[in-house]
């Protein structure tokens, strides 16, 4: 069985895939007091489907076809980041239920691994009365150093981080960079098993701390009327 052919036979109305929500869920705000990036958003953006999360601090974006198998209940939905913090190691796709608020993983063969609660707070988008940051707002349209992006080994990285966060007297790295009042994005490939196409590209967004207001603004929590 494809992928397509497990989505014909799903009843749940969101198929989506499992890591790219997993790494969302990362990144999405533990802080009660900003219930609306709790979640990690999952929407329909023209031809594209975009899996996000923030924290405030941080934003996580994925963006796929919308034409292919994968699919979002009503174009737009809203799932519980704190059940997904956990990773399930074999799964490859997962699949949610707005009626049975439970968020189910299959492995690469769409056999069932397991499945989870999910807080009723977070499963369907029209049952809340705030709108999620427009995140795409934040990201640059363009960069300013020429030719290819830097490229960092991720296990490099990781060991600044460790190093840093145990003797820095803030817990702060600086990077020199031409704007340091614009946000910084880092990517990495990712390859999709169920998507016939090159890489695609998962991108982490990070602040600085000159950003603060900026990002403030983008942030705050906008309730509906």
């Amino acid at each position: 069985m494809n992928l397509s052919g497990f989505a014909a036979q799903c009843t749940d109305p969101t198929i989506l895939p499992y890591w790219p929500v997993w790494a969302a869920a990362q990144f999405a705000s533990t802080d009660a007091g900003k219930p609306a990036i709790m979640p990690v958003h999952v929407w329909q953006d023209g031809d594209f489907i975009q899996i996000e999360s923030t924290d405030g601090f941080r934003a996580f974006r994925y963006r796929l076809p919308a034409h292919g198998p994968y699919r979002v209940n009503h174009g737009e939905v809203l799932i519980d980041a704190k059940a997904l913090k956990k990773p399930v190691s074999k799964a490859c796709v997962l699949s949610v239920s707005d009626k049975s608020t439970r968020a189910t993983f299959y492995d690469r063969s769409f056999n069932e691994l397991s499945s989870v609660a999910l807080s009723r707070d977070f499963v369907m988008k029209s049952g809340h009365n705030y709108v999620y940051p427009k995140l795409n707002q934040l990201y640059p349209t363009e960069f300013t150093n020429s030719g290819d992006p830097f490229a960092f080994g991720a296990s490099l990285l990781k060991t600044i981080c460790t190093v840093a966060e145990k003797l820095s007297v803030n817990g702060n790295l600086k990077v020199q960079c031409n704007k340091p009042n614009l946000p910084y994005v880092l990517t990495t490939a990712y390859d999709d098993p169920f998507i016939n196409s090159d890489y695609s590209v998962l991108e982490f967004l990070l602040r600085s701390e000159e950003h603060t207001s900026e990002l403030q603004s983008q942030f705050r929590i906008s309730y509906a009327v």
